[in-house]
């Protein structure tokens, strides 16, 4: 059975689609055995995506799900301090955060 993860997508203004993004959410879910259950979108600064990411750590919570992957650092937030207290949020509830980086490979560097 493939592990199932969440997604999450921001787009900065109404001009650009995530279409990319979700793209790459599904190919490396796919890739890793995964299943996307939801993919959480947003359109926007950093800071109008606080909003999507509590309904998404509540999705989590209520569905018992621990895993939410994001293309970029820089999708949920623009400073590396307030990433960090993002995924601090996720942790304190046993919930982890993954990046992907260009090639599609999980990225550990935090690249904002």
């Amino acid at each position: 059975m493939n592990e199932r993860i969440i997604g999450f997508a921001r787009v900065s203004t109404d001009l650009q689609t995530n279409n990319s993004q979700i793209e790459k959410l599904t190919m490396f879910s796919q890739e890793h055995g995964m299943t996307i259950d939801k993919v959480f979108s947003v359109t926007g600064s950093s800071e109008s995506a606080k909003e999507v990411l509590d309904e998404a750590l509540e999705y989590l919570d209520n569905t018992g799900i621990k895993k939410m992957i994001v293309v970029n650092a820089s999708r949920i937030s623009r400073t590396k301090e307030e990433t960090e207290r993002i995924e601090e949020k996720f942790s304190s509830r046993s919930k982890e955060i993954f990046y992907i980086d260009q090639q599609g490979r999980i990225d550990f560097s935090l690249n904002i």
